[in-house]
């Protein structure tokens, strides 16, 4: 460009000086400086900006197409745009006083139509004489930054944001680009952008993308194409999730939105808008209010209508407490979708899984959980209960599971115990243990949420003749919940030598049981029986551990003899006690 004539007037700043040394550090740094600078362009209806920049980041040079400036002393007019009414898309004028930070850019050349300005920012905004230069299009800046700025490119990739502008750089072009979403949907508030994952580049990192999503994470409002990450807009819609009718699945999207990304294009008709000169939040009040539930209502509305799609081919149970999401959007919050359209999740602890280990003394730990998905919604059993079994499941699988029952659990059937007697040992015994038409061979209690008509020590009632109930010992589900209560409500299990500091004795458990169960059977007979079952094996795993163990166990008149008679000859005393273990298993047999 031609040089015509130099300094033929001067422009001054229309504003007191104080305010204007202050100024520029109300928007930040140079990332929100040439936000500015490209929102102005933007304002000045631009299609094309073009940069140019060396390695080191400065000088920094943006010329912009648009209708630029006819007046200079309107750049310095605070709240006044430098851009001409009827042609500017939402003026302002403050966004050219951001570039006066002088510990980000040390001077700045301004050119547009026939003039150039040149500023020291280290002198501030003051009184700067007019170059008259050759006309020229647009709007050009040629800033020399105080710092170098290796990593330019990104920070251009952040300020050229969503504007519908092409961008070129050292002529390269960038075409114009839009927020990256799974999907969009339109509402009366404005275009919403939702994906579920989101993805932050270091800015160290070469930057040859095309994608903002690189960039943009979390929950943004898009104004006049300029991404806000809104705390207020946040705020809002975490409390309007609140309020929607299906609160647990609107809260679970937001919530969602957060670690992925949401954006939302504000339709100027809503009312909402950032203040100035920031623009770094929108304002809170009953607009963003208003339009925080309207966008929450059509993110949850479209959630169940792609629930009901994916969800459409599921069969009536799902054995997994993960359901199938085709890679849907939706697949993060399916499961509250499918909660809102009747499913029911039936899932818990599997104590067939109970291990222990020494921490500070005994500690006791599970390994895995189950469950299933049932679309007819139906409680399965009530009391809030560990329990039996979606039992008419379970009986197609020929067996039994415990579950914790759904939480609209009060309209279920109640169980009901017949003749039901509670032990000292965490066991109980009824007669019969029903469930609408199904007999339940034995109920498993819950220690978080025990069964009304059970203590809180009662680990597990078996119910049934004598032979079933002592057969259910044998279940590795039973023994866990018997472990389980014994451990955290009894606190006796090495006491009963249940287990060591390494490993479960599932044997000794499976005895203790059996003897416990049989204390509450009407045969007594079988009681004592079972009991010097019991004392016999556990004489003989001592005899066998332990041959130099010379500790009395109660045991019958004739062992007991055999024990003092052969004390040094425990070959002979065990085959006895063997011997005797046989004849009385056939005995209980015979009995049961």
């Amino acid at each position: 460009m031609t040089l015509t004539t130099s300094m033929t007037r001067t422009v001054k700043p229309l504003l007191d000086p104080s305010i204007l040394d202050k100024l520029p550090y109300t928007f930040g740094g140079l990332r929100r400086a040439l936000l500015e600078v490209f929102q102005n362009a933007y304002r000045a209806k631009a299609t094309r900006v073009q940069i140019k920049v060396n390695a080191n980041g400065s000088p920094l040079i943006i010329h912009d197409n648009g209708v630029g400036c006819a007046d200079p002393q309107l750049l310095l007019h605070a709240g006044v745009s430098h851009i001409a009414q009827p042609d500017v898309i939402d003026p302002a004028g403050w966004g050219f006083f951001s570039l006066f930070n002088n510990e980000v850019i040390r001077a700045i050349t301004v050119e547009s139509h026939d003039w150039r300005m040149t500023f020291d920012t280290a002198r501030g905004v003051i009184e700067t004489p007019v170059e008259s230069i050759a006309r020229q299009e647009g709007f050009a800046l040629t800033l020399d930054l105080a710092q170098p700025l290796p990593h330019w490119r990104f920070e251009i990739d952040v300020a050229r944001a969503f504007y519908p502008f092409e961008v070129e750089v050292n002529g390269e072009a960038l075409p114009a680009i839009a927020p990256q979403a799974e999907v969009v949907m339109d509402s009366p508030i404005g275009k919403i952008y939702f994906s579920r994952t989101a993805f932050l580049r270091d800015p160290a990192e070469p930057s040859d993308h095309r994608s903002t999503s690189f960039y943009y994470h979390g929950i943004h409002a898009i104004w006049n194409h300029l991404p806000i990450a809104a705390p207020t807009l946040k705020e809002a819609l975490a409390i309007a999730a609140t309020k929607h009718p299906q609160a647990k699945l609107a809260e679970t999207i937001i919530r969602c939105a957060g670690h992925g990304s949401l954006f939302w294009e504000i339709d100027p008709d809503t009312g909402c808008r950032p203040p100035l000169p920031a623009r770094h939040d929108l304002i809170a009040g009953p607009n963003l209010n208003a339009a925080a539930q309207a966008l929450v209502a059509t993110l949850v509305e479209a959630a169940i209508a792609e629930g009901r799609r994916v969800m459409a081919s599921y069969p009536e149970t799902i054995e997994d407490t993960r359901l199938p999401s085709e890679k849907s959007w939706v697949a993060p919050f399916l499961e509250a979708i499918a909660l809102e359209l009747g499913w029911t999740k039936i899932e818990v602890a599997d104590y067939r899984e109970v291990y222990v280990f020494e921490e500070d003394g005994l500690a006791i730990g599970m390994d895995a959980d189950f469950g299933w998905w049932t679309r007819a919604g139906k409680p399965i059993l009530a009391h809030d209960a560990l329990t039996l079994t979606h039992a008419r499941h379970c009986q197609s699988r020929r067996e039994i599971l415990p579950i914790v029952i759904s939480e609209n659990h009060q309209k279920a059937t109640p169980i009901t115990f017949k003749n039901l007697r509670l032990g000292e040992d965490g066991v109980g015994y009824a007669e019969r243990i029903q469930w609408e038409d199904i007999a339940l061979p034995y109920f498993l209690n819950d220690p978080h949420h025990p069964h009304p008509k059970l203590q809180e020590k009662i680990a597990v009632v078996f119910a049934g003749r004598s032979a079933q109930a002592l057969a259910a010992c044998a279940w590795k589900e039973v023994q866990g919940v018997a472990v389980w209560f014994t451990h955290y409500e009894l606190g006796d299990l090495l006491d009963r030598g249940w287990a060591t500091y390494d490993h479960l004795q599932y044997d000794r458990v499976q005895r203790g049981l059996k003897v416990a169960v049989a204390k509450l059977m009407p045969d007594r007979n079988l009681s004592r029986k079972l009991a010097l079952l019991d004392a016999l094996i556990e004489c003989q795993e001592t005899l066998v551990a332990l041959p130099d163990n010379r500790k009395r166990m109660k045991m019958p008149p004739k062992i007991a003899r055999l024990m003092k008679q052969f004390e040094k000859d425990h070959v002979q005393l065990e085959k006895a006690v063997s011997a005797h273990i046989v004849q009385l298993r056939h005995a209980l047999s015979d009995t049961v």
